[in-house]
């Protein structure tokens, strides 16, 4: 398993199919290795209709940025809940309407790319995003990711006596003082079980030693609850849980809460978000257009503004929060194939053979 530090080098170049011109509100520095070359602007007209899982109000910015430097291609944006729009790529598979689709949760990247509803498209970044950030095959990249951390409150352990990774919350002394997220009421805590179970079922092929892991999770878990009831929860009794880093992040800088963090040290389930080419898109060189200026420049934008975590590896340090250098990552092995095949057959096991009644 590679780690993969959150730490970030001098950006790249990019090179766009039908070529672009740079984004003029952003200046990166770029590497002697790898300068800009200048390429012609695009010519012809194009109206790229791009599906959006985030609202018309935070795209906004992006598509004014990207209207500004291409008034060549304008842009109708469709944002609708991720899941509603995927159903939409189903209805319109014959027809595809949409040329991208952007801000997904890997687990539908994942599933529509196992329906041929994704087509390959690969970014001239792609060597710097980790093999468990993208599907194989290139059908989706990751933009944003998520790595799950063990969450404990401040008020009852330390980061000497808190868990250091998933498995020692296997450990005796955590019996009845582990506190989760729902997984049937969280969409989240569901992609985090699927992946802890990818993360084992790579070692022999077979699921059995994800479901003995959350089995025994769950007979050291005190209590479900609801996703937005998590850090009140974490109290002297349940002081411990997982959860996603930037959200705790986020929490954690509020101040509401006494929260603390810890990165396992072993390989930790990341969830990713990402964007895909919608097979048979109409406007392909729009579209290589867009993706790759969005993914750019942009990108370093994107995470100022929402203080998530970029997947590309080469965003420059000095350009995102100084939080996001302090933790080092090993991101677990995903088959994106298998979770999308399996990860709803693996709930309802754990619904079914494991879940119980623990419920607040």
């Amino acid at each position: 398993m590679r780690s993969c530090p959150i730490t970030f080098a001098l950006a790249t170049a990019i090179v766009l199919l039908s070529g672009c011109r740079d984004d003029p509100a952003t200046s990166t520095q770029i590497t002697p290795e790898a300068p800009v070359t200048p390429l012609p602007a695009v010519e012809k007209k194009y109206d790229l209709v791009l599906y959006s899982a985030h609202s018309k109000a935070h795209m906004r910015g992006r598509l004014d940025r990207f209207e500004n430097a291409f008034p060549e291609i304008f842009v109708e944006l469709v944002a609708l809940p991720a899941d509603e729009l995927l159903e939409r790529l189903r209805a319109e598979r014959d027809e595809p309407r949409a040329d991208l689709w952007c801000g997904v949760p890997d687990r539908l990247l994942a599933a529509a790319a196992a329906e041929g509803l994704l087509q390959k498209f690969t970014p001239a970044w792609a060597g710097n995003v980790p093999a468990a950030y993208h599907s194989p095959g290139d059908l989706w990249y990751g933009t944003f990711i998520s790595p799950t951390v063990i969450v404990y409150n401040r008020d009852y352990l330390t980061a000497e006596t808190a868990p250091t990774s998933l498995d020692d919350l296997m450990q005796p002394q955590w019996q009845g003082r582990i506190v989760l997220a729902d997984p049937l009421r969280s969409d989240i805590m569901q992609t985090i079980f699927g992946l802890l179970i990818c993360r084992l079922h790579a070692r022999d092929g077979k699921p059995g030693k994800g479901f003995d892991w959350l089995q025994r999770l769950h007979g050291n878990t005190a209590v479900y609850v609801e996703p937005d009831k998590l850090y009140e929860n974490l109290t002297a009794d349940t002081p411990v849980s997982i959860w996603h880093l930037d959200d705790v992040h986020r929490r954690q800088q509020a101040g509401t809460y006494p929260l603390g963090i810890v990165v396992p040290l072993s390989p930790t389930p990341v969830q990713v978000e990402g964007l895909a080419v919608v097979a048979g898109a109409p406007n392909i060189e729009a579209s290589a257009v867009f993706y790759n200026f969005l993914t750019r420049s942009e990108l370093v934008i994107q995470v100022n503004e929402s203080d998530r975590i970029p997947a590309r590896a080469d965003v420059p340090a000095d350009r995102i929060p100084a939080w996001m250098t302090q933790y080092r990552i090993t991101p677990s092995k995903v088959d994106w194939r298998l979770f999308a095949q399996d990860s709803r057959g693996w709930m309802a096991h754990w619904r079914k053979k494991i879940r119980g009644e623990k419920t607040r």
